[in-house]
């Protein structure tokens, strides 16, 4: 009896030690599983990198893809041009008109024949009468329909370039996470990215609307010896609208107000964003923009900054771009002088002699009962712009739909028809003038 006890003692303390290591194992394992509060936060961890890795891609795309969609756009968009020969009208009377030149400060008289060099086909963007929200051409038709293709194929070209080079670097963050225990599945990466343009307008405001949208969402399964497996998608959603609706014609340029709403929505959570002024762009282009050469472009191409703007809330800002007139033109009469010109085809100055024309075949018609008629004319011309606006370090460029409208009625009752011409610049190619200014 004696001799069994120390066989019992001892299978006690071997009984012991196993169910201590048993406890001290599994506290252990325990404890790693879960190194700082729950499972969820681990998870959480990992989907904040997933946020951080969008964001600096699109920092750092930034640059590349405003390249891309300016490249893009400008080799896909021409506008509607038909080159003519050129206009030239005769008139045996003209003799009896005199007129004062501010040049020579001489009366001259205006010469029997006239000549205009023919840019657009006048024909396809005429429409006679005063046509305010029924008018319609086959030259603004054409060009608005090649800009609002070009956005698009820009933008498609944008998301392609934020996908691949997404994916690359969720690959490459993929590999680091597997030196740190992490099993991220190559087969379960999903990258997207989706850029949105719309460019609409309202005929009875006379304002344009462009609503932009670009959405990335990343897609990973990642498994943990510890936490398990988890499907994480992480996604943000960066936008905005702009609304233009009329600009002003002022001695020292040309005024363009254009509203600016902006958001963002990362992963479900919508906030408005506050744009900033200092890195927002408008680049306008028409080739009517460069035939009036008063206006300091590059052949009608200009980017501007604002000149001012005012934040009203809710991610809504008011930013007022200028194209600004050369000093030598600030007399609006000038300006007038050369918008009748090149634009219009017809004389500022000998203006009872070579009105507007009807057509380039029949500039002056000759029928009575034609002629009140075919002397009142509309032309709108498209001026394609392009607004930049940085959101999170990234500028979201989209189309902004300007139009130039003049109306020309060559019989006023006042007889003196250059003084009654409004020159505007609206949102839609519908838009009525203001109230008194066409008669």
């Amino acid at each position: 009896m004696k001799g069994e006890m120390p066989v019992v003692v001892a299978l006690a303390l071997v009984l012991s030690l196993i169910l201590a290591t048993i406890y001290y194992s599994t506290s252990t394992l325990n404890y790693v599983s879960i190194p700082s509060g729950s499972e969820q936060a681990a998870w959480s961890v990992v989907g904040d990198e997933i946020d951080s890795i969008i964001l600096a891609t699109l920092a750092r795309l930034s640059g590349n893809a405003s390249s891309l969609f300016a490249s893009t756009f400008w080799g896909n968009y021409v506008e509607y041009f038909s080159y003519q020969s050129p206009l030239t009208r005769r008139n045996n009377s003209a003799g009896n008109e005199r007129y004062y030149d501010p040049v020579s400060d001489r009366i001259l008289y205006c010469p029997t024949w006239n000549r205009w060099d023919v840019v657009y086909n006048y024909d396809d963007y005429v429409c006679y009468g005063l046509c305010q929200s029924n008018y319609t051409s086959p030259g603004f038709n054409q060009s608005f329909a090649r800009f609002y293709n070009a956005v698009n194929l820009s933008a498609q070209s944008v998301s392609a370039l934020l996908a691949s080079s997404l994916y690359t670097t969720v690959r490459n963050w993929a590999g680091l996470m597997n030196t740190l225990g992490y099993t991220v599945y190559p087969s379960g990466i999903i990258v997207n990215a989706s850029y949105a343009a719309t460019i609409a307008s309202d005929s009875a405001t006379g304002s344009s609307y462009s609503r932009v949208a670009l959405r990335v969402n990343v897609t990973v399964d990642v498994y943990n010896p510890y936490l398990g497996y988890k499907r994480i998608t992480r996604w943000l959603e960066i936008g905005y609208t702009a609304v233009f609706q009329q600009g002003y014609w002022k001695y020292d340029g040309l005024y363009i107000p254009v509203y600016v709403t902006a958001y963002v929505n990362f992963n479900g959570a919508p906030s408005s964003y506050i744009v900033n002024p200092n890195s927002t762009r408008l680049t306008v282009y028409s080739g009517s923009l460069a035939l009036m050469y008063f206006a300091q472009t590059s052949n009608g191409n200009i980017t501007m900054s604002p000149v001012a703007a005012y934040y009203y809330g809710n991610g809504t800002t008011y930013l007022v771009f200028r194209v600004p007139i050369s000093p030598s033109y600030y007399w609006p009469w000038l300006q007038e002088v050369a918008a009748w010109r090149y634009l219009v085809l017809s004389s500022a100055y000998c203006d009872d002699s070579y009105p507007p024309p009807y057509s380039l075949s029949s500039p002056d018609p000759k029928q009575p009962a034609l002629d009140m008629l075919r002397r009142k004319v509309t032309v709108a011309f498209l001026w394609a712009g392009l607004l930049g606006v940085e959101i999170y370090g990234f500028n979201l460029l989209t189309g902004l739909k300007l139009v130039f409208k003049y109306y020309a009625n060559t019989i006023p009752p006042s007889g003196d028809w250059v003084d009654s011409i409004p020159f505007d610049l609206f949102g839609d190619e519908r838009a009525s003038f203001p109230p008194g200014t066409v008669v």
